[in-house]
């Protein structure tokens, strides 16, 4: 089994070129895998967000169709570690972000496709204390001004906004008690 990974540069007037790491988020059918001989779960899930030689091409397209981004590729090495860390299972936070490729409007894959980057690569404003506000309000600006992942009227800026904010207020004491 031939499996890849794609990555992109997406230019940011804040953050300079941001390395986004493109991975399957979710497949019609289940891959089959037991035939590796993988062990752990992350094994196994790293597999799954792998491309495939025909995947690989239809993102290739799309990208370079849609929103004129070339993509490079890494040929994935057999065996693979039991303690890999696939992206799905880094998630959001701190310097790390998503792009949900698959929530653009018309996508035609068949396959949901998502990717991750990391500000901690990058040099930025993260003194400001409105700083992840100023992530997400760049994100939906990135390539152009062309909302990557966030369809038009789909999901306003604002509701991301209230979203950041409500993340970053204090706990109130009484939901959680400490014991």
């Amino acid at each position: 089994m031939n499996l890849y990974q794609a990555t992109s540069i997406i230019k940011s007037k804040k953050w300079g070129d941001l390395t986004v790491h493109w991975f399957v988020w979710k497949r019609p059918d289940q891959r089959d895998v037991d035939s590796l001989g993988l062990k752990s779960l992350s094994q196994r899930e790293f597999v799954d967000e792998c491309f495939s030689d025909i995947e690989l091409e239809e993102l290739r397209k799309y990208l370079k169709d849609v929103h004129g981004d070339e993509i490079k590729t890494n040929d994935v090495d057999f065996p693979i570690p039991e303690d890999i860390m696939p992206y799905r299972m880094i998630g959001e936070g701190g310097g790390d972000r998503l792009v949900f490729l698959s929530n653009d409007a018309d996508y035609p894959l068949p396959f949901d496709i998502w990717g991750h980057y990391s500000l901690f690569e990058h040099t930025g404003p993260q003194d400001d204390p409105d700083f992840d506000i100023l992530i997400t309000n760049d994100l939906v600006q990135t390539a152009g001004g062309t909302p990557i992942g966030v369809s038009d009227g789909e999901i306003p800026i604002e509701m991301l906004i209230q979203h950041l904010q409500d993340l970053n207020r204090p706990a109130d004491p009484n939901q959680n008690p400490q014991k």
